[in-house]
């Protein structure tokens, strides 16, 4: 890829982060996922009326072996971070608490 980087010996972890169970969105921002992220749909479920679960971690792990990340290399690390807002910060579940930061970092 850009950096050098070969695909079949990265590694991703995807770590706390919303699950299925509690991701719920309105039909039409599932849609809008459906119609832009390639294969989504398959990770996508019926919610309330009006609404749809997408499974987030599932949608990256496709996006990750499609350009050749081994599924091997691939793990998911900790709970759903509403279900587990007693540990992990979550704005599904407390929308006044802010925002949260994720990272990358390359390893020279």
């Amino acid at each position: 890829l850009t950096f050098g980087a070969k695909t079949d010996e990265l590694r991703a972890a995807l770590g706390p982060s919303i699950g299925q169970c509690c991701f719920e969105v309105d039909d039409d921002l599932a849609h809008r996922f459906a119609r832009e992220v390639r294969d989504s749909e398959r990770h996508a479920r019926p919610g309330r009326p009006g609404k749809t679960h997408l499974d987030l971690r599932a949608i990256i792990t496709d996006q990750l072996m499609r350009v050749g990340v081994p599924r091997g290399y691939i793990i998911n690390v900790g709970p759903c971070t509403k279900c587990a807002n007693d540990r992990f910060f979550s704005r599904r579940a407390d929308a006044s608490s802010g925002l949260q930061l994720s990272f990358i970092g390359l390893r020279g």
